[in-house]
């Protein structure tokens, strides 16, 4: 979401999205596709002995449907993995970088500390101050 200042990004909320996408497609969608492609890889099974110009133009549009169903599925799942896989490394890529601001604003502030305050940085004999 932008206000204006910004892109704020809820990484739980990606993580909920991705999980639920990935559970959806490996567990719900797929199970289902690879009970179907079986069915869908015989082809069309009627009609092939007819003479029937009709029955003929059924099959090949039955064919082509079952064609472009198969590969709608297959399109599907491989985008689910993609996406799923984008949102993962999207999460990992804001981690890092928040733990590099923070790393940086760290180096800042010690940078400053020692600047205003050097004797702090300065070891002793006497134990710690």
């Amino acid at each position: 979401m932008s206000d204006g200042n910004g892109i704020h990004t809820n990484l739980n909320d990606l993580g909920t999205f991705a999980t639920t996408v990935n559970t959806a497609t490996t567990r719900d969608f797929q199970p289902e596709i690879e009970r179907l492609f079986p069915f869908y890889a015989e082809g069309t099974t009627f009609g092939a002995s007819t003479k029937s110009t009709e029955v003929q133009a059924a099959r090949i549009k039955h064919h082509d449907a079952l064609t472009a169903m198969t590969q709608t599925m297959a399109s599907l799942v491989n985008v689910s993995r993609v996406m799923v896989e984008a949102i993962n490394q999207i999460r990992t890529n804001y981690q890092n970088a928040d733990a590099a601001a923070v790393d940086e604003l760290m180096r800042t502030a010690v940078a400053k500390t020692h600047e205003v305050a050097p004797e702090i940085f300065t070891p002793t004999t006497d134990g710690p101050r």
